[in-house]
């Protein structure tokens, strides 16, 4: 967990990348990613829906 913008993201570190994903949920079933570029001007952002289903390996 990462604290971006004044709140605690889960946070997906890309190695040797400067590239940061921040996840948030929204609510029960969105979920909002934030890709920050470390260096760019912008962030990307995307929605999505959650998958409440497990998978078997």
């Amino acid at each position: 967990m990462i604290e971006h913008i004044g709140k605690f993201s889960a946070t997906m570190i890309y190695a040797g990348k400067v590239i940061w994903n921040n996840f948030r949920k929204i609510d029960d079933i969105r979920a909002l990613r934030l890709l920050d570029l470390k260096g760019g001007s912008t962030p990307y952002l995307f929605f999505g829906k959650i998958d409440h289903y497990s998978m078997d390996i």
